[in-house]
């Protein structure tokens, strides 16, 4: 088990690395001169001139005359100690903001993505267990629906019924659980479809194995088969959707977060992007990655604890 939690972590800091690489590569290849950017956030006079030698200045100052590759490698070092540049926009340093928005964006995908989870899974089990019935056909039907439904889409229209016409809920900001209900449902609906057909898919194929005939056979209910053999089988596929959602969290409440003004890394990744904060929009990259790296590392270890075969490499690798 050690063996194969260290191989893990070393796929993740590989992955994270080259994700750093190939986001510091590419923000670098934006349209635009860095130099200029910072001096019109940071140093730009009454006058608003931007002149040559200034521009020089700067771009000696922060050493962007040198490759790429070695820019890289500096930003790669100093991250590593644990420091992610300085904010062109508010200078700062960009892993203390980040840092400060981590909170506000688990709270909002973690309750979003446990009130979906509690919702999925019972149903995705009750359907796969009842499978061509009522509940089966319109929970289809509905995770279609849902499943279809842009996000963005959704958020207006749950600020024109509960906001504008209702006046029953706040558009934007936070400080109180009212502030939470908008985002947080626009969120769970995304989240709802793809954990509930991935539950149900899952114990179907369950149920249509051998071991599930014979536990028929030697006389135990189908409530008795399915909780001692099946459910246990079910999990590591719903577990490793669990972690993609999780993971989905930091990156995928960017327009969730930017539409209702919510303090997170996702509206802080869309600000530092339409000022054109290179240093903070590479730290949220970065963060996002990790995040997925994390939640994926945490699903690998819990379903091999449950399935050896994954751990023994009959599984997922």
């Amino acid at each position: 088990m050690a063996q194969f939690i260290i191989k893990r972590i070393i796929y993740g800091i590989i992955v994270i690395i080259g994700v750093s690489f190939l986001s510091f590569i590419v923000l670098s290849l934006a349209p635009g001169d860095d130099a200029v950017t910072i001096l019109t956030h940071t140093f730009i006079g009454f006058d608003d001139q931007i002149y040559q030698q200034d521009v020089n200045t700067v771009t000696n100052l922060y050493s962007l005359d040198r490759p790429l590759v070695m820019q890289y490698g500096s930003w790669l070092g100093n991250a590593i100690k644990g420091d992610w540049g300085v904010s062109y926009v508010h200078n700062l340093p960009v892993w203390q903001m980040i840092l400060g928005k981590i909170p506000y964006t688990l709270t909002l995908g973690i309750t979003a993505f446990g009130i979906a989870f509690v919702i999925s899974v019972p149903i995705g089990l009750y359907v796969a267990t009842h499978r061509n019935g009522v509940v089966d056909h319109v929970s289809r039907i509905i995770t279609i629906f849902f499943g279809s439904i842009p996000s963005f889409w959704l958020a207006l229209v749950l600020i024109l019924i509960f906001s504008v016409k209702l006046h029953w809920l706040p558009i934007t900001g936070m400080g109180s659980v009212r502030h939470v209900i908008l985002p947080c449902v626009t969120l769970m609906v995304g989240m709802i479809p793809s954990t509930l057909r991935i539950t149900r898919s899952s114990m179907s194929e369950v149920m249509g194995q051998d071991y599930m005939v014979t536990a028929k056979s030697k006389g135990l209910t189908e409530r008795q088969s399915v909780y001692r053999h099946a459910l246990v089988n079910t999990l590591p596929p719903v577990i490793t959707m669990a972690g993609l959602e999780v993971g989905h969290i930091l990156g995928g409440s960017v327009i969730v977060e930017t539409i209702f003004v919510w303090p997170g890394i996702g509206k802080l990744l869309y600000d530092s992007i339409i000022s054109k904060d290179y240093p903070m929009m590479q730290g949220c990259i970065v963060t996002i990655a990790i995040g997925y790296i994390v939640s994926m590392l945490v699903v690998d270890i819990v379903t091999a604890a449950i399935d050896p075969r994954i751990r023994l490499g009959g599984g997922r690798n």
